[in-house]
């Protein structure tokens, strides 16, 4: 019998891939706004003999998320494996700096990530057992002048997954954080600086289901950039501004 796995943001880049390699091993349930998209996900995953279900939800919309998440339960049973991959990256730089636009970022990227899993802990915490994962990024460790709104969600969301681990384990309940570098998505396509060492979506997915299967705390690759921004972060921060700035 196949544990369950739920992906939010699950219709394209890092969540498909992420559905596409779990459905090897679990049985998923796909939840993002483009239905169409995830329907033709599901017939793809079910014509490799994998089981899977889908649902339209909002993550910055608690009620739906809770309705999207309860309704897939129905149809596959009890969430072992819950991920909160939702996120979008605004490009927003000091000279395009907006609130309006700073907020929508924030609505997806942190509390997206609070109503998504707020659907499924309770559920977990009664059962005493289940495995939530978050997603960063490389970014949240690093300051950085090119997007430093992404950047300081994605350092809340580490602060949040944190919290998140050391409160759920004497409830039975694992956190990992996975923290990638540059994934070759549509999000990424819109960025208009270098990206080095970037990892097409499906090796990225392999790595990330490894460290999950694992039950990691935290998870930061590739490696080679991950020290990288260690060392930079070492430096004071002017220095830090020079490198970053270029």
């Amino acid at each position: 019998m196949k544990d369950v796995a739920i992906i939010t943001g699950a219709s394209a880049g890092i969540g498909k891939a992420l559905a596409i390699e779990l459905a090897k091993t679990y049985k998923v349930g796909l939840i993002a706004r483009r239905v169409d998209v995830l329907a033709e996900l599901c017939s793809e995953i079910e014509s490799k003999g994998g089981d899977a279900s889908f649902r339209s939800g909002d993550v910055t919309d608690e009620s739906s998320m809770v309705k999207a998440v309860s309704e897939i339960e129905a149809d596959l049973g009890p969430c072992h494996l819950f991920i909160a991959n939702a996120g979008i990256s605004s490009g927003i730089r000091l000279k395009s700096f907006s609130a309006i636009k700073s907020k929508s970022l924030y609505d997806v990227n942190l509390t997206g990530v609070t109503n998504s899993i707020g659907a499924i802990l309770p559920q977990m915490v009664e059962r005493g057992a289940g495995h939530i994962v978050t997603m960063s990024s490389l970014a949240g460790s690093i300051y950085t002048p090119k997007s430093f709104v992404y950047a300081s969600s994605k350092a809340a969301v580490d602060s949040f997954a944190y919290g998140l681990w050391m409160a759920a384990a004497k409830h039975g309940i694992s956190v990992t954080n996975l923290k990638p570098g540059f994934v070759r998505t549509d999000l990424t396509a819109k960025n208009n600086f270098k990206m080095p060492f970037m990892m097409e979506p499906d090796v990225a997915a392999k790595k990330m289901v490894k460290a999950i299967a694992r039950k990691q705390i935290s998870y930061s690759f590739p490696w080679q950039l991950h020290y990288l921004i260690k060392l930079i972060t070492c430096l004071p921060l002017s220095l830090q501004r020079l490198i970053m700035s270029k």
